[in-house]
């Protein structure tokens, strides 16, 4: 029976592995402390955002604020379009892709689940029986689920 000591040269071509990564790319590239590269703030506040971001594939950023609206932030930290609902949102936007199609997802404080197109346009929206704080989530064949505080119901709606 032959035993191969696999270890030994799995250490070594990771070894090598980083070597070659650290001669190849310049240090700037490896994380480490980050400089702040600019600040967007909400109606006037930076303390009033909750939501997570979500970023599109240009690298469109989407955010929510307790000043009720949904912003699209430029990846230079420009706002593109904000988008008003008639509550705080702390749900974090979802971005989904169909047919060529993107959209927005968030739900909002006033009850509702809105669908927004790329250009911050509202293309539909969804009224529950309680506030939205969680996210949105989207399955693959496009079926947008979201939590909300009403007592034993959930909902969900195909996406339109």
């Amino acid at each position: 029976m032959v035993c191969e000591n696999r270890l030994g040269s799995n250490l070594i071509f990771l070894m090598v592995v980083l070597s070659l990564l650290s001669a190849l790319c310049p240090l700037n590239l490896w994380a480490g402390e980050g400089a702040m590269k600019w600040e967007f703030p909400a109606d006037g506040s930076v303390d009033k955002i909750r939501s997570s971001p979500a970023i599109g594939p240009d690298g469109t950023i989407y955010v929510g604020s307790d000043d009720g609206k949904v912003y699209a932030v430029q990846p230079d930290g420009t706002k593109e379009w904000e988008f008003e609902t008639g509550g705080a949102v702390s749900s974090s936007p979802v971005v989904g892709y169909f047919g060529g199609v993107l959209r927005i997802y968030v739900g909002s404080e006033d009850k509702k689940v809105y669908a927004i197109d790329s250009d911050g346009k509202e293309q539909w929206n969804f009224e529950t029986g309680g506030i939205i704080s969680s996210s949105p989530a989207i399955s693959n064949s496009g079926i947008i689920y979201v939590g909300s505080e009403e007592i034993g119901r959930a909902s969900c709606r195909e996406r339109v």
